[in-house]
Order: structure tokens, then C-alpha cells, then sequence
């Protein structure tokens, strides 16, 4: 890859076409891998197959969409762009290779190589380098170096050629060829000739038009700094229990990431199941057309069998955007408005799914677990059921009674049995 720093937003989406056409080609290979080992009856492999096969159409459907809000991202000079994109790149090949050599190979498919490799590049295209203000003016700054060496060589030369009255020389010897300018390195060793279709002109004008007017002042930096540090403290000390649906995900692996800006969360059932995602980052828009087409790239980028919690985070939002979030509904996704001068939380409050994961995104430093905010319930009630618990809750009534499961696995209540469904709260 070259590394000339010239009209890096269309390396980088390059780049990003690059990756999709190999998880691409490595989703069909790995479809035929599915194929084989069915019919090899090796189950535990095909069941690996089609969980890494899941991950990569996520992975591709999550990529499909432009934009930086895609992956997390992170902050860095001009070098770690390059870097970062060279790894990018690197990873999507390698995992491309994984896959092909576990076609031409007659041992056993390598399931963790596989998945080590898949998650590589996953961390690679989140690890990639924002394109902001400081990585832009260090652009600037390298072109206007390139520019005066170039003409400090064309000079050069210019003398040269008058010097021998039209021959040129190699090391002190004359040849009656001139030397052809357009042979002359350019920046950086690159040859303009090699960046054919693209003028520098034109490169320069779409770094200038670059617009970061999205970009917060030291007021609003402070703000955005408290809030995810908030939602860092929140996240490493509590557990989601009440899923979009109602469903009880308490017993659900949980984990989450902070990143300049962001702060992300996801449930998992098991190794790769991936059931409930939560994103908040700070993305400021004023036009409220804008707004809907993004978040609805953003919904339709969600994989099945998942539920996406996104929170877009500003200094405040316009009266339309806000009025179009309180009557936004979509069956894989939930949009929350948070605004940082006022503290508000704006969603659709009559979507079960807003209510449930309200408290993710929101300001409030405490959360509340199923058991302490039942605990008046259970000594107020003698005897009570799953349908009890859901009113109280917001589990569903199936939830419910798998949140009940667990507290009598945890000796917190008996179950009554005798042909009904009651529990009570025990004496230990």
C-alpha cells in the first residue's frame, strides 16, 4: 500500500471494499467447509462453521454501511493511520488465507485458528485511525514538505539540463538523452505517474472541504468525558437482566469497551452468539433527514438474532430530531437522544424495548438489580408467581420464571410445588 498521504478518505474506503470482498469470498468457502464436514459427520467442527459464518456476515453486513460511526475507532497521528490501515488489510488477507488453506487441506478444520484469525481482523477494523483535525493538518503540513521538495528538485535539474545544453548525466557522465522530468521522484518517493486519474489539485480540495464542525469545544469535551465515565462505572459494576423482550439475560456473559468517545456493551449467549449490543458515541446532526437515513443504515446493518441499544450522543438535539426519535420503532434496533447541556434521555417510551434498556444510556449512577428491587415485593407478598414477578418487572412471563429458577438455585426463595407454580421467600 502506498504511502503517500494523498486523499487519505479514499484509501481508507478503498480499503474498507477491499476487506468486504474478502469476507466475502471467505463467507462462500466457508459455506462449502459447512457443506463437508456435514457430510464427514464431523458435527462439533460444523457447528463451529456456522457460528464463524454468523460472525462474518455480521461483520459484513456492520461494514456495508459508510461512515466512521461503523467501528469504534481510534485517535492517532498520520503514521498510525497507515499503520492501522496496513493492519486492516493485512488481517482481512490472513483470514481469507485461513479459510482457503482449511479447503485444500485434508486435516481437520482448525475451528480456533479460524476464530482467533476472524477475531483479529474484528479488533483490526475497530482499531482503525480516525480521520480528524490533527491527522489532517499533519497531512497538510507533509504535502506542503513534499511540494517545496519537489520543486527545490525540479530547480535542480532545471540547472542541470541548462548546464549540458540538453544532455543529461548519470554520476558525472554525459548522455546525449535528457533526463525525462516526469522520471523524477514526486513525495515520498512516489512517482506521479503511479496515482494516475487524480490531480493534486483535486486532492487538496476534498481535504479542504472537510467539515468538523461536529467537533466539541474543551465545554462540551469535558461533558462528553464525564458521561461516558459515568456509563464506564455503570457498565463495569452491573449486569443487564432484562433483555429488549423481556427476556432474562442475567445469567448472559457480559462485557463492554471504551474507546475516545464511545462506550460499547454486548450480551453474549455463549462463545458467539451475540444477543443484545449497546452503543453510545457522540454523533451531533442537525438535519432531522440526515438523522433518519443514518440510523436507519444503522438498524439495517443489525444481523438476525440481534438487538442493537444505540444511543447517538450532542450538546443538545433540534425539536424535529426529537419529535422523529419519540416515534422511532424498528424489530432490531432501539435509538436513544442524549443531550449533554440538559441531562434528557429521548426515545419512544411506548416501545417495551426503549423502557427495558432505558437505564444503559442514561445518566443515572445507580441501576437497580431484579433481587434488591423485589425484595418489598417478596415481603409484602407471602406467596408469588412468574406472572407477579413480570408485572413488577418488565420481564416477560417466561423470563420471569427463569430469574425465579435462579433465585431458588441461590436458596433466596423455595418453590412451593405441590402441582402450582407459587414461590415463596425463603428463611435462610
Amino acid at each position: 500500500m502506498s504511502k503517500t498521504p494523498t486523499d487519505i478518505q479514499i484509501l481508507q474506503e478503498h480499503n474498507r471494499q477491499t476487506a468486504i470482498k474478502n469476507l466475502k469470498d471467505a463467507y462462500g468457502l466457508i459455506e462449502k467447509l459447512v457443506q463437508k464436514t456435514y457430510m464427514d459427520d464431523d458435527m462439533d467442527a460444523n457447528s463451529g462453521l456456522r457460528n464463524i459464518r454468523t460472525d462474518v456476515s455480521r461483520i459484513i453486513s456492520e461494514m456495508g454501511t459508510k461512515g466512521l460511526g461503523n467501528f469504534d475507532g481510534k485517535e492517532g497521528n498520520l503514521e498510525d493511520f497507515y499503520n492501522a490501515e496496513d493492519r486492516f488489510i493485512n488481517t482481512s488477507t490472513s483470514f481469507l488465507e485461513a479459510v482457503n488453506n482449511s479447503i485444500l487441506s485434508q486435516d481437520p478444520v482448525d475451528i480456533f485458528l479460524l476464530e482467533t484469525q476472524l477475531g483479529q481482523f474484528e479488533k483490526s477494523l475497530n482499531e482503525r485511525t480516525l480521520i480528524d483535525q490533527n491527522v489532517l493538518a499533519e497531512l497538510k503540513e507533509k504535502e506542503t514538505e513534499a511540494g517545496l521538495l519537489n520543486y527545490n528538485m525540479e530547480s535542480d535539474v532545471t540547472s542541470v539540463e541548462k548546464e549540458t545544453q540538453g544532455t543529461g548525466s548519470f554520476m558525472g557522465v554525459s548522455s546525449e538523452k535528457p533526463i525525462p522530468s516526469e522520471k523524477l521522484p514526486g513525495p515520498f518517493g512516489i512517482k506521479s505517474s503511479e496515482n494516475p486519474g487524480i490531480s493534486n489539485e483535486k486532492q487538496r480540495t476534498e481535504t479542504e472541504i472537510i467539515s468538523f464542525s461536529d467537533e466539541p469545544d474543551t465545554e462540551t469535551l469535558s461533558g462528553i468525558y464525564n458521561y461516558f465515565n459515568l456509563l464506564e462505572h455503570k457498565y463495569s459494576h452491573n449486569h443487564p437482566e432484562v433483555s429488549h423482550d423481556g427476556n432474562y439475560i442475567g445469567d448472559k456473559k457480559w462485557s463492554f469497551d471504551v474507546s475516545d468517545r464511545r462506550i460499547t456493551g454486548l450480551v453474549k449467549d455463549g462463545v458467539f452468539r451475540e444477543l443484545l449490543y449497546f452503543e453510545t458515541y457522540w454523533h451531533p446532526l442537525d438535519d432531522v433527514r440526515e438523522m433518519i437515513q443514518f440510523v436507519q443504515s444503522r438498524a439495517n446493518a443489525v444481523p438476525g438474532g440481534q438487538f442493537r441499544s444505540l444511543c447517538l450522543v450532542a450538546s443538545v438535539w433540534n425539536n424535529e430530531i426529537k419529535d422523529w426519535a419519540k416515534g422511532f420503532m424498528h424489530p432490531r434496533l432501539v435509538i436513544f437522544l442524549y443531550e449533554l447541556d440538559t441531562g434528557d434521555l429521548i426515545f419512544n417510551e411506548s416501545v417495551d424495548a426503549g423502557r427495558n434498556l432505558y437505564t444503559w444510556h442514561s445518566s443515572d449512577r445507580e441501576v437497580m438489580s431484579l433481587e434488591d428491587g423485589l425484595q418489598d415485593f417478596m415481603e409484602e407478598n407471602k406467596y408469588f408467581d412468574a406472572q407477579d414477578i413480570a408485572e413488577k418487572t418488565g420481564l416477560n412471563v417466561k423470563g420471569a420464571e427463569r430469574f425465579l429458577r435462579e433465585l431458588v438455585d441461590r436458596k433466596k426463595i423455595i418453590s412451593i410445588g405441590f402441582g402450582t407454580s407459587s414461590y415463596t421467600k425463603s428463611g435462610f
